[in-house]
């Protein structure tokens, strides 16, 4: 269960906690149908385009972008820059990587466990099943995640599902 989650499905989910319609100019996501969604968010600062204004909505999503993405729209994006140059817990992680602080906080929050070899892979890109665990987490609904490990699921690629994901 290894496909990328679009960086437009996560946003989705996000853009229901935020009120309101404020808008901003993301220039490549014209015509696009999240454009309403993607430019409040960027009008509250939870993402940002490149340089040249661009945000690539239809990407892959990164595991270390997503980190950025949830801890910032959570509200703890200052928290997120005061870790900024702090040796990370996760090997692959430099403190000097602009995402580190983010993706420390992310795991300080609970909302991620990274791998078992001590990596987060932060280039990585972010998997339906890895979001939906996240979603968990931040929902506190794990002891229902536990329960529902055991859950014959009827999805079309349930094999591709890892055991420890099936509840989620």
């Amino acid at each position: 269960m290894r496909r990328p989650v679009c960086r437009v499905g996560l946003i989705a989910l996000l853009i229901l906690l935020i009120p309101g319609a404020a808008l901003a100019y993301l220039s490549d996501v014209a015509g696009h149908w999240s454009a309403v969604w993607l430019s409040a968010l960027e009008a509250r600062g939870i993402i940002a385009g490149d340089r040249a204004g661009r945000f690539y909505p239809d990407d892959p999503l990164t595991r270390a972008e997503l980190a950025r993405i949830a801890v910032t729209g959570l509200g703890y994006g200052t928290e997120a820059l005061a870790l900024q140059g702090v040796p990370s817990r996760f090997t692959d992680v430099a403190p000097d990587d602009p995402l580190a602080g983010y993706v420390e906080l992310l795991w300080e929050l609970g909302l991620t466990e990274g791998y078992p070899d001590g990596r987060f892979r932060p280039e990585a890109p972010l998997t339906r099943v890895e979001l939906a665990a996240m979603l968990v987490r931040a929902a506190g609904l794990e002891q229902r995640a536990a329960v529902l490990r055991s859950a014959r699921l009827s999805y079309r690629d349930a094999g591709e599902i890892p055991d420890w994901a099936v509840g989620a």
